[in-house]
């Protein structure tokens, strides 16, 4: 078990892992939320990913800081409303690219970001390696499909009653 240290770069006021993905060489990524000091438990408008060695210790090539862990942001919110839950979903490809969803984000739609396996945005994917989808449409799952496409599905609310899914192929 890793604990990212309270105070680290990634996670200042902590934060929580939600899935982890297992990686070609052992290794092993990890994306959850940072949190918010006024709000114990609402996820800052990031998504907090990180890689492990098979040992646990942080992969120190992984992320801007080259430190093993960091704190992505689809869309910065510029008026400080905490309360976007940025991260959803979480993949790897083959090649041990990485794929994160947000339901939502203060732009009023979800989108797909892709990370090489050193952390950096995939620029060929999508725009700058963030990939919108329609607006009113939020996403939650993901699935990276043989051909290396990926596959997301999420619900577009139109009233309480009823909903529309939506599969698409990103």
């Amino acid at each position: 078990l890793y604990v990212l240290p309270f105070g680290a770069t990634a996670a200042p006021d902590g934060g929580e892992v939600h899935e982890i993905v297992l990686l070609s060489d052992n290794s092993i990524a990890a994306a959850g939320g940072s949190f918010v000091t006024t709000f114990s438990h609402d996820f800052h408008t990031c998504t907090l990913l990180m890689r492990l060695d098979s040992s646990g210790s942080p992969v120190s090539t992984f992320g801007p800081g080259d430190n093993g862990s960091f704190c992505f942001d689809f869309a910065p919110d510029l008026t400080n409303d905490y309360w976007f839950r940025h991260f959803e979903g979480f993949a790897a490809d083959s090649d041990d690219s990485l794929f994160v969803t947000t339901v939502r984000t203060n732009l009023g739609y979800g989108a797909v970001a892709q990370f090489d396996a050193n952390g950096a945005l995939v620029s060929g994917y999508g725009s700058d390696g963030i990939a919108a989808l329609p607006a009113g449409v939020p996403t939650g799952l993901l699935k990276v499909r043989p051909d290396h496409k990926l596959m997301v599905v999420g619900i577009r609310v139109l009233s309480i009653f009823p909903a529309d899914w939506t599969i698409a192929t990103v």
